[in-house]
């Protein structure tokens, strides 16, 4: 990490936080860290939360990771498209649209990340041999 254009050191301690230098003269410990599956990490300067992005309810974690369930439609493949629909799911749960319309283009980038899929999926299968037929 670079604060103006030198590098941060980090601490020795647990967690290894940043040392970010203050105006003052000391230095304040900045620790970033994941939360779960959630893409907007916790932030803590000297152990008191920044938020940075607001958290979503249990629910709403339920809807943006719907698109996790592509998995079993399309192994990989729905894999990959589920996590990038789940984090555009999380964005739009967090954006200033009326909620209505919030919950709305999560469940339609949920449906469309589905159609991606299936597309995929029988573009590979037309592509790629078969070789079970053999």
């Amino acid at each position: 990490m670079t604060l103006d254009a030198a590098e941060v050191p980090r601490s020795n301690e647990a967690g290894r936080p940043f040392l970010i230098p203050l105006a003052g003269g000391g230095t304040a410990n900045l620790v970033v860290r994941g939360r779960g599956y959630d893409y907007v990490p916790d932030v803590l300067i000297d152990g008191k939360e920044i938020e940075i992005a607001r958290k979503l309810t249990g629910w709403e974690y339920v809807i943006a990771g719907l698109p996790l369930l592509l998995i079993l439609v399309g192994g990989f493949v729905g894999a990959v498209v589920g996590f990038a629909a789940m984090a555009l799911n999380q964005w739009l749960l967090r954006s200033a649209w009326p909620y209505p319309a919030r919950v709305a283009g999560a469940l339609g980038t949920t449906v469309g990340a589905y159609v991606v899929v299936v597309l995929i999926v029988l573009a590979l299968e037309t592509i790629l041999p078969n070789r079970a037929a053999s």
